[in-house]
């Protein structure tokens, strides 16, 4: 669904081979069908995230005519899911799982469909199984909406609950 390319700065965005093959183990573990990140998701997006050296996590998309709300721009749910997946992939990278607790979304303009866009996100602060991230969409140079969520650490009860590898929790 997507084109997906890689830019020189994503190329140099890179970790040491440790924290990689833990950030890609996580994202297979635990994301392998979600619709933004998951490579197994029929329908899903597929989203690219590249770990970087300084904590953050960035994907390029190709923002697809499927996703448009009004004619011509992304609808506005998938933004925030976009946004939100980013958060997500940046706690996977720091050796962490954790489900969305609650999640603000600021759109500044609108995203328009086929073009390029870029995702990040970082983690603000963390207070023991709590984590609070901040992301952005970026289209060129222009900040297009901007995303704050609290994430809460999955327990074991919860991993175990779900039949999700719980000893892969850090």
């Amino acid at each position: 669904m997507l084109n997906v390319k890689k830019s020189p700065a994503e190329s140099r965005c890179g970790l040491m081979t440790e924290t990689k093959k833990r950030f890609r183990s996580f994202q297979k573990l635990f994301h392998s069908h979600c619709i933004i990140c998951g490579k197994k998701h029929p329908l899903g997006l597929k989203l690219p995230f590249h770990a970087c050296k300084d904590g953050s996590v960035k994907a390029r998309f190709f923002c697809d005519q499927l996703l448009q709300g009004y004619p011509g721009l992304m609808h506005g749910g998938v933004i925030a899911a976009i946004l939100d997946g980013a958060m997500m992939n940046c706690l996977f990278a720091h050796g962490r799982i954790a489900v969305t607790g609650a999640l603000t979304v600021r759109f500044l303009s609108p995203l328009a469909v086929k073009q390029a866009a870029t995702v990040r996100a970082r983690i603000k602060k963390s207070i023991s199984a709590w984590h609070i991230l901040e992301s952005e969409l970026l289209q060129g140079k222009r900040v297009i909406a901007k995303g704050t969520a609290k994430f809460m650490e999955c327990t074991e009860h919860f991993l175990k609950q779900h039949k999700i590898a719980g000893e892969n929790k850090k």
